[in-house]
């Protein structure tokens, strides 16, 4: 007697026994492999970054160069103290009272911590209202110590100051990516390597209003640095391809990352159409009865046009 076919349904097998399972050779990564993949891109990226900010950035924002320091910030390099310097990118904008400078700095997410202002307390912990008023803090205490020499726009730097502490002024440009995202969570001040620090532990800093970039790379400026900059000899020879690496490093982490998320992401539009969907058909009824019922005016015009016609 012939047994029944099963209902369930059957994978077909290929060059191989049915009772063996079967494995592709190209299956979809593992989490594990995806969480790896993202932390070696961070690292690549990191070590890269760092070593940039370290020979170009630091260099530039020393020179007071507002063109260069602008183009490397927009390419993508963090703001950082590096090597032997003694003051963050901000101090040392504000040191040489340069308004214009620190509003750059801030407008990309520099950190306000540094060096001697926030004494007691853990840098990796504290907020952006508080490193606000500890960078103020140091400000007022160089101008009365001398170190200092007021400038005459003392009062607007102060101002503005206060405005950061008081949330008035907020960052506005996009971040690269989700790992510089985190480590303006962090609000710190110096760390040679970001992925080897213990300042990624807790997060001092709100980076909910921080957006990551749609595209890649960044629009909006010539990806050549200043001629103006180049001519004085201040940005080093090769700055362009090193800002083309930098980008394809920051490309293959944000593919690593968009790789990570893709499953919580279409977890999220599932949800989005399941709640939008009976809105949109219900709007979509809506609107044809209104425009298409015995008073509706689409009805109105399509007979004016038919009648207008002779027949």
């Amino acid at each position: 007697m012939v047994p029944p076919p099963d209902p369930s349904p059957r994978r077909r097998h290929s060059g191989a026994d049915a009772s063996e399972p079967t494995h592709c050779q190209h299956s979809p990564e593992t989490s594990c492999d995806l969480v790896d993949a993202v932390k070696a891109a961070e690292r690549k990226l990191e070590d890269f970054d760092y070593e940039m900010s370290k020979e170009v950035f630091q260099k530039a924002l020393e020179a007071n160069d507002y063109r260069t320091v602008e183009y490397l910030l927009w390419a993508g390099v963090s703001p950082r103290v590096c090597g032997s310097s003694m003051h963050s990118p901000m101090q040392t904008a504000i040191f040489k009272q340069d308004l214009d400078m620190v509003k750059l700095l801030f407008n990309y997410h520099a950190s306000l911590l540094g060096d001697g202002i926030a004494i007691g307390v853990p840098h990796q912990t504290i907020c952006l209202k508080a490193s606000a008023r500890y960078l103020l803090w140091w400000y007022q205490r160089n101008i009365d110590d001398g170190t200092i020499q007021p400038a005459s726009n003392r009062q607007e730097i102060i101002d503005y100051l206060h405005s950061i502490s008081r949330k008035k002024t907020k960052p506005t440009t996009h971040v690269t990516s989700k790992f510089r995202k985190r480590m303006i969570a962090r609000n710190v001040f110096k760390h040679t390597r970001f992925n080897y620090s213990r300042y990624t532990k807790k997060a001092g800093r709100d980076v909910s209003e921080v957006q990551v970039m749609r595209s890649w790379p960044p629009s909006g400026m010539a990806q050549w640095p200043p001629h103006s900059s180049v001519d004085n000899r201040i940005p080093r020879e090769g700055t362009h391809s090193l800002v083309l690496e930098l980008w394809l490093r920051v490309s293959v982490l944000r593919r690593a990352e968009a790789r990570l998320n893709a499953a919580s992401n279409w977890r999220k539009v599932q949800i989005i159409v399941r709640f939008v969907r009976p809105l949109t058909h219900w709007w979509l009824e809506t609107s044809q009865r209104s425009s298409y019922g015995i008073d509706g005016r689409v009805r109105k015009r399509d007979l004016d046009a038919f009648q207008a016609d002779g027949f």
